[in-house]
């Protein structure tokens, strides 16, 4: 019997202290390194770096782009009314739908003109520009800009 072989089948799976555990388990390892014709050691060596390889690689893909994260979602990207910095107007679940108060909707409840006593839901979040907005069953024009 060798003094590793000894050592290990003496103090490594006997009743010792964590610290000593430690010490010999790292003591193993650098006998396995040292020993260059253990093959399981090496081939186990590269598939852990093959592994470490791939999941880097994995995590290492860009992060979506604001522009692409709206436009992945149906949103449509750019300036929106006056406001000169660019954003996202996604769409609603409930476009189309016929309200009579934007209560009734994601975004507002859009009538034909200002007689309209009931309308449509809007196909977007944000509504810019001159309409009849139904609430309460009463259309009032409103300019959003």
């Amino acid at each position: 019997m060798s003094k590793w072989e000894f050592l290990i089948e003496n103090y490594l799976y006997n009743p010792i202290n964590i610290d000593q555990r430690d010490v010999l388990s790292r003591i193993y390892f650098l006998k396995m390194v040292k020993n260059r014709g253990n093959k399981l050691f090496w081939v186990t060596l590269i598939i852990l770096i093959i592994i470490v390889f791939f999941l880097y690689q994995k995590n290492k893909s860009q992060p979506l782009t604001p522009k692409q994260e709206c436009e992945s979602k149906g949103g449509v990207w750019g300036r929106i009314g006056l406001d000169q910095i660019p954003q996202c107007n996604l769409p609603t679940s409930d476009g189309g739908k016929i309200c009579t108060d934007s209560n009734q909707c994601e975004s507002v409840c859009i009538g034909e003109d200002e007689n309209s006593v009931s309308g449509k839901c809007a196909d977007f979040q944000i509504v810019v520009g001159c309409h009849a907005r139904i609430e309460h069953g009463q259309a009032q024009m409103l300019c959003v800009d």
